[in-house]
């Protein structure tokens, strides 16, 4: 059975001490870093959710019916906590990760390039409307994969 890029992903990020030493943790006793969504009750912060946001294929011939094997996948990573200088502390941890990142292994599918074949961009920002100000870092990555 092949691990999803989801998976890899976040088990990547949770088990980062170095990530998950800067993060809250929630009522479960875990980081504070979830899949797509904050859970609506309970918010600890700094906390974190990824999302895959696309994965184009690359189709190589004159037939476009034929699925492609390589793409890429998009991933978005954000960030809230109400310390701008932890999140940027946050932002440099998950580049770190990163660098290393290996998601070609036997039981995932295997990107193009390992470890570190990754596009990756940040930008910090706030939420206008919160008191205290509550900043949030938005990371973007992305990563070439090839189906097995």
């Amino acid at each position: 059975m092949s691990v999803s890029l989801e998976q890899l992903v976040y088990e990547a990020v949770t088990g980062n001490v170095g990530i998950t030493a800067l993060l809250a943790t929630d009522a479960g006793h875990n980081p504070a870093f979830y899949l797509v969504q904050l859970p609506q009750q309970g918010n600890v912060y700094p906390a974190g959710v990824q999302q895959r946001i696309s994965s184009p294929r690359l189709f190589v011939g004159g037939n476009p019916t034929i699925q492609a094997n390589v793409g890429r996948a998009r991933f978005q990573l954000t960030f809230w906590g109400y310390d701008a200088a932890v999140l940027e502390q946050i932002d440099r941890a998950v580049l770190a990760m990163l660098r290393t990142f290996d998601a070609f292994g036997s039981d995932s599918p295997p990107t193009v390039g390992q470890p570190g074949f990754i596009s990756y961009s940040s930008r910090m920002l706030d939420e206008p409307q919160t008191q205290p100000v509550l900043f949030k870092v938005v990371i973007d990555v992305v990563f070439w994969f090839q189906d097995q």
